[in-house]
């Protein structure tokens, strides 16, 4: 039995204790329910497991000689994710910062890059981290900042309501980087 036929059983294992509880008849709606989550599950949201930024990162690069750019930014990029203490997504974007060494790569690699790591059961403070740290190890880039922001849904869930945005931030390079931005981003 493969892992999606596991994870199906026991999707369809938690639907049948649902329906006990349940005060309706759900069954109608809930017939493919656990073939399609399984699906979900292990081919979209958490998929990043399969993937290896480093090998994104190092087939996207492409020369570059220029002393002329200080910093090339990503901005925006949209990202999901999963909080691993409740397994409850959280919803953000994320903002790139970096100065190149020796090569670019493309901005659609970026998003790559932001999906293998955020496609996982992963803290937010952790995924910054971790995205950063593989452009700067693995392109590599004198200079790299990842900023997150995004909303936790188990905040959310949980009442914690006035908390409405969490923002992380990880950083990796030259000393006077922060300076820099810092006039950058004014």
């Amino acid at each position: 039995m493969d892992s999606k036929e596991k994870v199906k059983g026991i999707i369809e294992q938690f639907l049948e204790e649902i329906k006990k509880e349940a005060t309706e008849n759900i069954s109608n709606y809930i017939k493919e329910s656990a073939q399609r989550v399984a699906d979900l599950w292990l081919d979209k949201l958490l998929d990043g497991y399969k993937k290896d930024p480093k090998r994104i990162i190092r087939e996207g690069r492409i020369i570059f000689n220029s002393d002329q750019v200080e910093i090339i930014s990503i901005k925006d990029i949209k990202f999901f994710s999963f909080c691993p203490h409740h397994l409850i997504p959280y919803v953000g974007s994320v903002d790139i910062y970096y100065i190149p060494e020796r090569y670019i790569i493309g901005f659609s690699k970026f998003i790559e890059v932001v999906d293998s790591f955020a496609h996982r059961f992963v803290l937010q403070e952790e995924l910054a981290e971790s995205i950063a740290k593989a452009i700067y190890e693995y392109l590599p880039a004198k200079s790299v900042l990842c900023k997150l922001s995004s909303v936790q849904l188990c905040q959310v869930i949980n009442n914690n309501s006035r908390v409405s945005e969490i923002k992380t931030m990880a950083i990796f390079g030259e000393e006077d980087f922060k300076s820099l931005l810092l006039n950058y981003t004014k």
